[in-house]
């Protein structure tokens, strides 16, 4: 039965738009895609930290894939050896975007003063979608975030952190500093500190949504071409 079960999910997924890039976007969940038998064995994987939450979509892709739980738990413990063996090593944020709904929200943020126009393309796909970066555009560089305050002139970090929660960017990478300081810079080598998130976040560090910045409103017209915001 969960054979069959996985068996459907992957023609379902593969008959629609959350499929993209290998990827099952957050949204399955949402969409009541998954059969709740399957739904309770991915969170009882994620409780006894057989996976990693950011890693469940992935699990139940190469599950759906080759429904054999143990190749399919493997693969991503084997991900997550590596990725203590090189804790320095940069991941995207655990989104998925289709070609064009990317190619927008670079446009967007380009367009309107919050990354230079020079801004490689490549290495943006690679944090908003973990589309591999080619050869000869090697290595990544952190993207720079140039959108200032209107009144002081200063960096404004709250607009990064605005349009992530639009992006339903996970809250959890969203208060991890040392990710978002690996993909962005701002001005004069600025990075994210821990007094940037006083305003936003409760006394137990949890985020105080939505993330509002002075450009909030323009942020959402820029993610209005984005089919997957709050679809």
């Amino acid at each position: 039965m969960i054979k069959r079960h996985f068996e459907k999910i992957k023609r379902e997924v593969e008959q629609s738009r959350l499929y993209s890039n290998g990827y099952i976007k957050r949204e399955m969940e949402r969409n009541s895609i998954l059969p709740e038998c399957i739904k309770r064995e991915i969170e009882g994987l994620k409780k006894r930290g057989i996976i990693a939450a950011e890693d469940r979509y992935r699990y139940i892709y190469r599950y759906a894939d080759n429904p054999n739980p143990e190749r399919a738990t493997n693969a991503v413990s084997d991900n997550d050896k590596k990725r203590r063996k090189n804790p320095k090593q940069t991941l995207c944020f655990s989104c998925s975007f289709t070609d064009t709904e990317r190619q927008n929200l670079f446009n967007g943020l380009r367009d309107n003063d919050y990354i230079p126009m020079d801004t490689n393309f490549n290495h943006f796909a690679y944090v908003f979608g973990n589309v591999a970066i080619p050869d000869n555009e090697k290595p990544f560089k952190p993207l720079q975030w140039i959108k200032e305050n209107s009144r002081s002139g200063l960096p404004n970090k709250k607009s990064l952190l605005d349009l992530l929660c639009i992006l339903d960017i996970p809250d959890n990478e969203i208060n991890n500093k040392t990710l978002l300081n690996s993909f962005f810079v701002f001005p004069g080598g600025n990075k994210l500190h821990a007094n940037n998130y006083t305003d936003i976040t409760d006394n137990k560090r949890n985020l105080k949504k939505p993330i509002v910045s002075e450009y909030h409103n323009e942020l959402l017209k820029i993610t209005e071409k984005i089919i997957s915001v709050n679809s």
